[in-house]
């Protein structure tokens, strides 16, 4: 068990505690919420995600972090042209990047598309234009479902105070036990998208070893959800 291992547990007995406090309803209730916030924030997410994704300021400030030169490795390879690379280049350059599966997968889709394109973007601008963006839109999703969440929550805390919500004795522990893990292992679930990205700005590589290394981590590292967040829609 490592640094990340303890803190997925840590999220997870904290939702335990919480839901074993406020009773069995307000647990699914509370539960319900936070899955309806991120259904809402995948779409809401996409205006504000498209707005700073024009703003040359901000981008600017996220590609500091990124240095797409020095992942290439190559200072002709990255600026070389996109249009018309093969599939060797492609696979050379996704191997000498070396971002997280997430972001590979991002980087390579952008590269298959870009190749057929006339431009003079360079595989430079596709590195960073990949990290850049899966970083504004991850930001902005998580960003959206923490407000419509705490809307929610504001909303469940009223009507839980007007009207008390009953107890049911054993079961309503018990009930409230299940979905107060089921909320920890959800909350895990979201803020596990931030660490491709992490894994990416952070120049320490004990951190990918830290993360390579634990024993829970590979459980919450989706690359299908990382990816329809970006999209927008789980399908």
């Amino acid at each position: 068990m490592n640094l990340f291992d303890v803190f997925i547990w840590a999220v997870i007995l904290l939702s335990l505690a919480y839901a074993l406090y406020r009773g069995f309803v307000h647990s699914v209730l509370s539960q319900g919420a936070l899955l309806l916030s991120l259904l809402i924030a995948l779409p809401l997410s996409a205006g504000p995600a498209n707005r700073l994704q024009g703003d040359t300021s901000f981008t600017s400030l996220l590609v500091t972090y990124t240095d797409a030169v020095a992942r290439v490795g190559d200072w002709d390879l990255a600026n070389t042209p996109v249009t018309g690379i093969g599939d060797d280049t492609i696979d050379q350059v996704i191997h000498n990047v070396g971002l997280p599966s997430a972001l590979s997968g991002v980087l390579e889709r952008n590269l298959l598309v870009g190749r057929n394109i006339e431009s003079d973007r360079t595989i430079n601008d596709y590195v960073q234009g990949a990290v850049v963006s899966s970083a504004i839109r991850i930001l902005c999703f998580l960003a959206c479902a923490a407000l419509t969440y705490a809307l929610f929550s504001l909303a469940l805390g009223v009507i839980s105070h007007v009207f008390p919500f009953p107890l049911l004795k054993l079961f309503d522990w018990a009930g409230a036990a299940l979905f107060g893990v089921l909320r920890g292992l959800t909350f895990v679930c979201v803020l596990y998208l931030l660490m491709p990205l992490l894994s990416t700005v952070i120049p320490l590589e004990d951190f990918r070893s830290v993360l390579d290394s634990s024993a829970m981590s590979p459980a919450f590292l989706s690359d299908a959800f990382f990816t329809a967040v970006l999209n927008g829609r789980l399908l």
